[in-house]
């Protein structure tokens, strides 16, 4: 059997890329070398226009008096919502324990007394505390929107709620969640940015 000296599924080396596949490379790094060159410009744009804040790290203590207290209302509201989650969480087992001291029967009538039992076990242990954690939530997403109405005055207040943002808008909650404190922090970035630029 005569021996191949050359491969066909692959494309001659000293053909262009652009012939064998019009619509690859070349016009994907393209797009994507434009496209990164386009947003490195508009984010040089935009920071030339930012006066530099001082070197000095982040300081609550010069943070406004407003600032101040929604974050520290934040920080409690938090803890509050992180105790009573702890407190739900610990009362929710006990229903497994009475599960296990009280195996479930065969017969129907048995199964249907035993059902309700079990969920008056469960309800009188665990609906006080679901409602302190759903109290605990409301008061936490209350305390995130008064941070975020407080307009940030310059970039250390700005780069303060963003710090915050990043802590408490994290924060997994039973009714959904939402970002307030980021979404704030883009406004106020907004209207810093074009306060000097005018």
């Amino acid at each position: 059997m005569p021996k191949s000296d050359r491969v066909y599924i692959t494309p001659p080396t000293n053909t262009p890329i652009s012939q064998n596949h019009p619509v690859d490379a070349p016009s994907r790094r393209r797009f994507l070398t434009n496209a990164a060159a386009v947003a490195a410009g508009g984010a040089v744009m935009a920071l030339a226009t930012i006066q530099p804040a001082p070197a000095s790290p982040l300081d609550p203590a010069n943070a406004s008096p407003a600032l101040r207290a929604a974050a520290i209302a934040l920080d409690d509201a938090h803890s509050r919502l992180k105790e009573a989650r702890a407190a739900f969480d610990a009362a929710d087992r006990l229903p497994e324990e009475w599960r296990r001291l009280n195996p479930k029967p065969t017969g129907s009538r048995a199964i249907k007394r035993w059902n309700r039992r079990e969920r008056e076990n469960r309800h009188s242990l665990t609906m006080g505390l679901w409602r302190a954690v759903i109290g605990a939530e409301d008061d936490f997403r209350e305390a995130q929107m008064a941070v975020a109405m407080v307009a940030a005055r310059d970039m250390d207040e700005l780069a303060l709620k963003a710090c915050m943002s990043g802590v408490y808008d994290t924060v997994h909650l039973y009714c959904g969640r939402a970002s307030p404190i980021g979404f704030s922090v883009a406004f106020d970035l907004i209207s810093l940015t074009t306060a000097v630029a005018s």
